[in-house]
This record gives C-alpha cells, structure tokens and sequence, in this order.
C-alpha cells in the first residue's frame, strides 16, 4: 500500500531568500536576455542575492547619447552595455562610490557647447570636484580616458546630455583596436563590481557576474592573452592600491580609544 504526503511551500521561501543574502555567491544561476535599461532596477536588487546571474545586452540601443557616439565613431551602441555595468556595481561604501557617481553624471542639456567643452576639459584635468574626489591611482587612469576622447572627438561633435560613462567607454573602445572588452576590464576594476566578468561577443555582449575578486575574462575575439592578462593585473593592482587607501582612511578616523565607545 503506498502512501503520499503533501506540504506547503511559500513563494518566495523566505529561508531560502536569507540563505542568499548571506552567500550571494553561491546564489542561483539566471539567464537574462534584454536591453540594458529593462532590467536595471531588477539587476540592482538581484545583485544581493545572486552573483552567479547572467546578461546577454545586445548592443543596438539608437537613442540619446548611444546615438551620438554611433553616428560620430562607427562603433556599437554603448548605453545599454553601460547601464547594466553600473547595476551589476557595488554602490556601497566598500565600493567605489566616488566613480560611480561620476560614471552616471550627464552633461547638461541646455548648455551651450563651449562649456561643455571646458567641462570635459576641466574633467581631464582633474579640476572638476566629481574627478577631484576620486583617489589618485584611478583619477589617473580615468583622466587619461577623457584625454584620450578629447583628443579623438569631432571638432563638431555633440556634447549636450552626453553620459560620462559613456565617453569613457568610448574612449577605451578607440584606443583599443575598437574593441569594448578591454574598457569593461577597465570598468569592472574602477567600479568594484559585486562581481562581474565580462565575455564579448559580435553580436552579444555577455555579463556574467562571478565571486568577488576572480577576474575570469573570457572573450570569443582573439586579440593577445598575454596583454589581456597584464592588462587586467596592473588594473588590479591600482584596484588594491586604492582599496588600501581607503581602509586607511577609515582608520584614521576611527576614535582612538575605542574602549570609550563599547
């Protein structure tokens, strides 16, 4: 004689939402096809239960900034490839808040374009306060990027609503053989991501968020694994670098006597 027996189960199993909270690497495996503005809000609070989602952004988007950048360089679309970058980021203190507010700032729209110009400018310069907070080793690396599409820009190009991700983005496509998986190397470092590794594909652009701290860089475009590999490691190391500096400025400002606050 068999027997059967039945039990509830809530959706969403709270345990189960807890247990990835607290192990979001080990959290479950998704695949998402999409734009990159679809699922921005849904990557940001996906990131804290899961780091082992996966993002398949063609990069086609014809509109605002993208557009502009089309038009002007012959390269893919880099608005939506940007955009689920910044949501797979880590926007907490133990991130690099700094470049990510920069990284999502845009030029004003009404401005005339030799301000914008001087703007860009003052940002490649570092004297624009967004640049100005970043700390050394990264301003640096990012100073060169504006520097680098100063330099490349049309004399007549557009600047007004232009996303700062995006020129950096841009910049890092044209000095690299018009190749994007260096510049999201480049971005996965500056922005601290959760943790995202990044495959490039003709037609897909692949994010794959992997264990913090694994720089697994995969691409189906062969340009020279040696350089990819130092690429990677001397953005690692200023990574390190400025992750030092930071703990080391929060130190500096703990109280001296910590015994006084317990």
């Amino acid at each position: 004689m068999s027997s059967s027996s039945t039990r509830t189960i809530k959706i969403p199993d709270q345990r189960k939402l807890e247990l990835c909270k607290q192990t979001p690497e080990l959290g479950p495996r998704i695949l998402f096809f999409s734009g990159g503005t679809a699922l921005r809000e849904t990557s940001r609070e996906l990131i804290r239960y899961t780091h082992n989602s996966i993002h398949l952004i063609t990069p086609f988007d014809s509109g605002g900034s993208s557009a502009v950048l089309r038009e002007a360089f012959g390269m893919p679309a880099v608005g939506d490839i940007r955009n689920r970058l910044m949501a797979l980021a880590d926007q907490s203190v133990k991130g690099n808040p700094e470049i990510f507010e920069l990284f999502t700032y845009r030029l004003s729209k009404t401005a005339e374009q030799n301000e914008l110009q001087k703007e860009l400018r003052d940002m490649a310069e570092a004297n624009n306060p967004l640049v100005r907070s970043i700390p050394a080793p990264m301003r640096r690396v990012i100073c060169n990027h504006f520097k680098n599409f100063i330099k490349l820009m049309p004399p007549d190009f557009n600047l007004k609503g232009a996303s700062i991700g995006n020129l950096v983005l841009t910049a890092g496509y044209l000095t690299n053989r018009r190749q994007l998986d260096p510049v999201i190397d480049i971005f996965h470092v500056l922005l601290t991501y959760m943790a995202a590794s990044v495959q490039l594909s003709t037609r897909t652009f692949i994010c794959r968020p992997t264990p913090k701290r694994q720089y697994r860089c995969r691409t189906t475009q062969h340009h020279g694994k040696r350089s990819r590999s130092a690429r990677i490691g001397h953005y690692r190391h200023l990574a390190d670098k400025f992750a030092r500096q930071r703990q080391a400025g929060r130190d500096a400002s703990q109280p001296q006597n910590p015994g006084l606050y317990r």
